[in-house]
């Protein structure tokens, strides 16, 4: 057994917690573990490869929430799509260059016309250079 949080990325602090069974694992508590939270509209929620699910999109959206999820090989499909899009020909919308752990990060979201990625809901295409 062992719990599932969620964590404010400013202040480190635990906002919520789910306790995951033996047999079990933190996928089907993820909507759960953010009812917790009364209002997640505009709030960027970050999540690892395991809640790079349609239905966890989905949910997010609905209750007014982005997300940034990690896309590895549980999601073959969706990596392979990622992989073979032409990035330079991508017309970048917003831009961000931030320096931290002494690098410099330049994000951006692609234009939303996304051949192959519609199945993946409300998503947008990084460009991410370290």
């Amino acid at each position: 057994m062992f719990l599932f949080a969620a964590v404010d990325h400013t202040t480190g602090a635990v906002i919520g917690q789910e306790s995951i069974g033996v047999k079990t694992n933190e996928t089907p508590r993820f909507a759960p573990l953010l009812d917790q939270i009364s209002d997640v509209s505009g709030v960027v929620v970050t999540a690892d490869a395991l809640h790079t699910q349609r239905e966890h999109a989905g949910y997010l959206h609905r209750r007014g929430a982005h997300y940034v999820l990690t896309v590895k090989l549980n999601q073959r499909s969706l990596r392979e799509r990622i992989a073979s899009q032409s990035w330079s020909t991508r017309q970048v919308q917003h831009s961000l260059s931030e320096k931290g752990h002494g690098r410099t990060r330049d994000l951006g979201d692609h234009d939303p016309a996304r051949p192959g990625l519609d199945r993946f809901p409300h998503a947008k295409l990084p460009l991410a250079r370290a």
